[in-house]
């Protein structure tokens, strides 16, 4: 009896067992299924199609009112809701669906009020109070002020925001709150936060709070992002200030960022003030500072200005970044400037970087420059570094100029840099180039140089060249050469011929 009540409780489990089985099948199968619709609902938000999204989130909602998405779901939702009505022609229709991207937040906020998503639903519902208090709509005051009461240490963002709301409203009331989080509060972060709305609002009072944080922050970071934010705001008071600021710092890196917001500015007066640091006011990596954030300006005389300094400069180090900072300018009086370097320069490796940047620009007139400055120069190693140059510009009438230099120089070297250089253009003539120059060179040395350069040149046309070479070279070292190059490109042709030469 005791064994028979035993299968009897076993028979019952099994059919127990595979229904939680299947139920919980089922529920893994439902939770797979809402987090595919939510992505795939997120994936309109990024792609900004806003109807798409909206009824996505609603659908969503309709049918997983217990998925653990839900609350992502309901921000998301106002959030689509919000940015489809700044779309909206119909002003009536913008303002309706403005509230009710506002009212979904609210029900939010009250429903899911442990979610992770509370602070920034609350900060999207002042954005849409401050829209629609700006559209007549006065009873949605009431968010913004609420978020003026936000707890700093728990919600700091959300205070933020309401000040920068009412910033826009009523400057009076919020600024002197603003004011005393830049100068008192114990948050860095908060502080920073509060610098930057401060800066967005052009108006000659911020000047002075954000000079006083520039200077007297205990963080770097709050006082470098108050130096930062003067100079975007372009007014001739954070001018000033930045001024007097740099004058008085000792802070080699704050004076760093100082240059840049400086140069940010775009007036003449910091233009004078890069100019003098650039010319010798300072150490040597702020004057590069200086004269780079001057090439940045692209103002009319920039170029002259930044000449001048290359001038009057004895540092080698400094002479030579003031060549790349004129060559930034990119445009034909940068290029004349360093061609006049390239030629005049008393330092070789300056003469060098100059002509270095003048290829860089790869334009027709780039190309005659430093075809010209080859042939009024007689410095060997200048002209070895300029047949690279020339290549490097990689226009039709290089492959050409570098044929007369590999023809007609008499220094063997410079000729093997030009045939080099002739092996690693693949514009389709260089193999037939090399090969004109092989017939008619008595060097054996330049040879071997242009049998590897074929080699090197891997082109259909170089592999026949080479093919021809084995076949009828009757030098037996060039030919020994040659039938080892060819063997390294591994092409059919080649392994075809090397059979028949064993085979002989």
């Amino acid at each position: 009896m005791k064994s028979q009540k035993t299968k009897i409780s076993v028979f019952m489990v099994i059919p127990m067992l595979i229904m939680a089985f299947c139920f919980s099948g089922n529920l893994v199968a439902q939770e797979k299924e809402d987090y595919r619709l939510f992505k795939m609902a997120k994936k309109y938000v990024y792609q900004k199609d806003w109807e798409r999204a909206i009824e996505s989130f609603e659908n969503f909602q309709k049918r997983f009112n217990r998925s653990e998405y839900l609350d992502d779901s309901f921000y998301w939702l106002a959030y689509s809701l919000s940015k489809f009505s700044n779309q909206l022609d119909d002003s009536k229709k913008e303002i309706t669906t403005k509230k009710d991207a506002l009212q979904r937040l609210n029900k939010f906020i009250d429903a899911f009020s442990e979610s992770s998503w509370v602070d920034d639903a609350k900060i999207l519902r002042m954005e849409l109070a401050e829209s629609l208090v700006k559209r007549g709509e006065h009873q949605y005051k009431k968010y913004i002020t609420n978020g003026l009461k936000a707890d700093e240490k728990k919600e700091a963002d959300v205070k933020i925001w309401a000040l920068n709301a009412l910033l826009n409203m009523n400057t009076q009331k919020a600024f002197p709150i603003l004011k005393k989080i830049v100068l008192e509060n114990q948050d860095p972060k908060l502080r920073e936060k509060a610098v930057y709305i401060l800066s967005e609002h052009r108006d000659p009072q911020t000047v002075p709070v954000l000079a006083g944080v520039a200077v007297n922050d205990p963080s770097p970071r709050v006082r470098e992002k108050a130096i930062f934010w003067l100079g975007q705001m372009r007014m001739q008071e954070s001018l000033d200030a930045l001024l007097k600021i740099y004058d008085r710092c000792q802070d080699e890196k704050l004076k760093g960022k100082l240059i840049f917001s400086l140069s940010e500015t775009r007036k003449e007066k910091a233009l004078d003030k890069l100019v003098s640091i650039a010319r010798g006011d300072g150490s040597l990596k702020l004057r590069k500072k200086a004269a780079f954030w001057i090439s940045q300006m692209r103002l009319p005389d920039t170029l002259e200005i930044l000449f001048d300094i290359y001038l009057k400069s004895k540092d080698l180090d400094f002479r030579e970044k003031m060549t790349f900072y004129i060559s930034e300018v990119k445009n034909e009086q940068a290029l004349d400037m360093l061609i006049q370097i390239a030629r005049k320069d008393p330092d070789s490796g300056i003469r060098s970087k100059a002509a270095f940047w003048i290829s860089q620009t790869r334009n027709k007139k780039s190309v005659e420059l430093l075809m010209g400055l080859y042939k009024g120069s007689s410095d060997l190693e200048f002209k070895k570094k300029l047949v690279y140059y020339i290549y490097e510009i990689r226009r039709p009438e290089t492959v050409d100029f570098l044929s007369q230099i590999a023809r007609n120089e008499k220094d063997v070297e410079l000729r093997s840099k030009a045939v080099f250089w002739i092996g690693q253009d693949h514009s389709g003539k260089s193999a037939g180039v090399l090969m004109s120059i092989y017939k008619s060179s008595e060097s054996n040395r330049l040879k071997e140089k242009i049998i590897y350069s074929l080699y090197e040149n891997r082109s259909k046309q170089a592999v026949k060249e080479l093919i021809q070479l084995v076949k009828h070279e009757k030098d037996p070292k060039l030919r020994k050469k040659a039938i080892f190059w060819l063997g390294q490109t591994g092409s059919d042709e080649a392994v075809e011929i090397l059979n028949d030469l064993i085979n002989e």
